[in-house]
């Protein structure tokens, strides 16, 4: 399933539409301004639904020296990415922050 919106990365940050985070049942594809990474599920520790006042996303967890870890992505509703990250089996947590 593949889902649009913001993404940050290290030093980078890109607005939505610039973003794109793709699961299946053996990776995570994902794509910041053109550029895609690809995380095999057992490089990923955990996909965190995380919560604030001001905005909500999905912070991603890893061990691909490719990728600045750890990644965020804020999809228009990061509930539904955590839910099909858990229905493929991904490890996923659910945090709320002020």
């Amino acid at each position: 399933m593949k889902f649009r919106g913001s993404a940050r990365l290290g030093f980078v940050h890109v607005t939505w539409p610039f973003a794109s985070l793709s699961l299946d049942e053996s990776e995570i594809r994902f794509s910041v301004l053109g550029q895609t990474y690809v995380l095999k599920k057992s490089e990923v520790r955990t996909l965190e639904y995380q919560a604030s006042f001001f905005s909500a996303g999905v912070r991603i967890v890893h061990s691909n020296p490719l990728l600045d870890s750890p990644a965020f992505f804020r999809p228009w509703s990061p509930q539904q990415v955590i839910a099909v990250a858990k229905k493929l089996g991904y490890p996923t947590i659910s945090t709320k922050r002020a």
